[in-house]
């Protein structure tokens, strides 16, 4: 049996856990709410960038693409995942690499993004993979902005006709599902919205190609951007439900030594006093 002070110090090595567990649990509680006010602002810019564009596919119809231009099966494709580096997440991010696997077509080149990513990746030997170190929150507008520029070069010199990004969304802090949207080419879904949420004609000042390059551009790194503070969502949602689940576990760990330990007491004490009653009796 351990003796009290082996039981105590027990005891406060769980508690030292337990203590850890909660702040990190406090910690991405906070993370969350911050989280969710910059996406909501990232959603507020994205479809600003979105209106002007739509207003300068009226005076350039190349720009009008349709819903239904990335169907074609013999498209150059490139698809970009997202992932992060935070740990005690579950499952999420296998989760998310067999949702790339299921999806993944024959021809199709893969660019994953973060340190999770580059580990889970990093045996495949299906297809053509490059990496790229991108951290979710400590990304630089110059590290977001050069992969924008560098994907709008990949379509706009041919190397691909389609540029698609994985990444999860948390649909609640329990539920973080697995989802794909297009790049490139920006697709306007309803030529009809577009009229309706745009008023008259733009005035243009200067070329047309060079502001549609310029606006591309900030919308990719925008919606990229927005992208990464979805995937930091879904982390932290995880991780929180997770370190809830820990500090659950280690209470009752608590409790269950403390169960054990007078419970072993109690034995010994029954011992001992089954043995002082066969003393007496033998006198």
């Amino acid at each position: 049996m351990k003796s009290y002070l082996q039981y105590k110090q027990t005891v406060a090595g769980y508690q030292d856990v337990s203590e850890t567990i909660k702040t990190l649990e406090k910690i991405s509680t906070g993370k969350l709410h911050n989280l969710k006010k910059q996406i909501k602002e990232a959603e507020n810019r994205a479809k600003l960038l979105s209106g002007l564009y739509r207003r300068l596919s009226f005076l350039d119809s190349k720009l009008n693409v349709p819903a239904s231009a990335n169907s074609s099966v013999d498209k150059k494709k490139l698809t970009v995942v997202v992932t992060g580096q935070l740990g005690l997440v579950g499952d999420m991010w296998h989760k998310l690499h067999k949702s790339v696997t299921d999806s993944f077509a024959a021809g199709e080149d893969l660019l994953v993004l973060g340190s999770k990513g580059k580990v889970m990746w990093s045996t495949e030997r299906v297809g053509s993979i490059s990496f790229r170190e991108l951290s979710l929150l400590e990304s630089t507008d110059a590290e977001i902005n050069t992969l924008a520029t560098d994907l709008n070069n990949f379509v706009t010199n041919g190397t691909y006709d389609i540029i698609d990004l994985m990444y999860l969304h948390s649909n609640s802090v329990t539920e973080q599902v697995p989802l794909k949207l297009t790049l490139l080419p920006v697709l306007l879904s309803d030529a009809g919205e577009a009229k309706e949420e745009s008023v008259g004609y733009p005035i243009v000042d200067g070329s047309i190609s060079e502001l549609v390059s310029i606006l591309s551009e900030k919308y990719l790194a925008g919606v990229i951007y927005q992208v990464l503070l979805e995937t930091a969502v879904s982390e932290h949602a995880a991780r929180t439900i997770t370190l809830e689940h820990a500090a659950v576990k280690t209470e009752d760990l608590i409790k269950a030594e403390g169960r054990s330990f007078r419970r072993e007491r109690r034995r010994l004490n029954t011992e001992k006093q089954l043995e002082q009653f066969a003393i007496l009796k033998g006198v």
